[in-house]
């Protein structure tokens, strides 16, 4: 009637059949909703139930209990529901509603060490490699009381992995030229992406250095490759100084880093295993420098490692050059407690051995070189 759309008889009687078909389904389920419920009475939200179950839109502001008066308009099938009138003045004497929380700020780790933590603040990124088979989870085991947990795999991407590949070969491989070798150890010693391979290098230089003692060139590349980490100044290697310091020290005091023709001094300069002493003796140094106010116990462990090898008459006179330079390297303050004391002993053992006058090429070699370096010492003490 509100369209001027007239209806035919017989379309009009379909549609109200229909109508009352679709009511007469709503009632019946939300009937169902209600005798399961346990209930006698039917409630709006047994009607929105039988609604959703038929997946049509629910009603709207009706949820509430069944507490209204209805109304019947005179002289019509209209109802209503009765309401009471509201005034002004009674709105304005009730109470207000709580005020709301005030907008809070609280701060979380994003990201730490280039590692997104689990947290519920951050979005949890699924995994993008593919599992090939399913391995069950190992188990925490429990021995002499103490809960060990196994250990948690760590996943590198195939670039990663690459990336770890290609730098270790360009540094450590014979045939690896020496712009590429240079171009590798710049890598890493400005990279700040290689914060998750920093373990995997440290390990590397570890085992290397265990594994070619007699390698004085890849040793060489090998202390330069710890350099290079070290004065990285985008990533944080102090959590890993304890796997560097015991391959550093093993270049400094080893017993022998060289075949035995690589004992002589100048006449294969790729078998000079002094400077490569030396060199391990100023990355001792530097770390102690950068790294000894934060772990305080760094330096005195290292320099009590230093003046056991060098009173130890037994150890070789190779491995007590090690120690001479590597205190030495310290600073004037440790030669001063540590060296000068037993500079003039030590001088002393090495004339009346006779080592200095030795018949024995590669011992006399030794004795000077050990004796000269203590004289130098002592010139570079007097000059600071």
């Amino acid at each position: 009637e509100k369209t001027e759309c007239t209806i035919a008889d017989n379309v009009a009687k379909q549609l109200a059949e229909d109508a009352e078909y679709r009511v007469r389904q709503i009632i019946q389920e939300a009937a169902k909703f209600m005798r399961h419920s346990k209930r006698d009475k039917l409630i709006p939200s047994d009607i929105d139930n039988a609604l959703k179950q038929q997946k049509i839109e629910g009603l709207y502001g009706y949820s509430g209990p069944m507490n209204h008066r209805i109304v019947t308009v005179a002289g019509t099938n209209l109802f209503y529901p009765s309401s009471a009138e509201v005034t002004f003045a009674d709105i304005i004497q009730e109470k207000l509603p709580p005020t709301p929380r005030a907008p809070s700020f609280q701060s979380h780790w994003l990201a730490i060490r280039g590692v997104q933590p689990r947290i519920p603040q951050n979005p949890q990124e699924a995994s993008t490699v593919p599992e090939t088979k399913t391995e069950e989870t190992p188990k925490t085991q429990t021995k002499d009381g103490v809960e060990i947990k196994p250990p948690a795999k760590h996943v590198l991407s195939k670039e990663l992995q690459l990336y770890f590949t290609k730098v270790t070969e360009a540094i450590t491989a014979d045939e690896s030229p020496d712009a590429l070798r240079e171009h590798a150890l710049n890598t890493l010693n400005s990279d700040p992406g290689i914060y998750q391979l920093l373990p995997y290098f440290t390990q590397y230089i570890a085992e290397q250095v265990v594994k070619n003692l007699r390698k004085l060139k890849l040793l060489k590349m090998l202390m330069k490759m710890a350099h290079a980490l070290l004065t990285n100044a985008h990533i944080q290697v102090d959590p890993y100084l304890h796997q560097l310091m015991p391959p550093i020290l093993t270049c400094l005091v080893g017993k022998r880093l060289c075949d035995e023709h690589g004992k002589r001094l100048c006449d294969e300069p790729n078998e000079d295993h002094w400077s490569l002493r030396d060199y391990a003796a100023k990355l001792s140094a530097f770390i102690c420098q950068r790294w000894g106010k934060v772990y305080n116990d760094l330096q005195p462990r290292i320099t009590k490692t230093l003046i056991l090898a060098l009173l130890e008459p037994k150890k070789p006179l190779t491995t007590h050059y090690g120690a001479m330079r590597g205190l030495a390297a310290m600073g004037p303050q440790v030669v001063s407690l540590l060296l000068l004391p037993n500079i003039t002993v030590y001088i002393k053992l090495l004339r009346d051995s006779g080592m200095l006058k030795s018949d024995n090429l590669f011992k006399r070699q030794e004795a000077e070189k050990c004796h000269d370096t203590l004289l130098r010492i002592c010139g570079d003490f007097l000059a600071w």
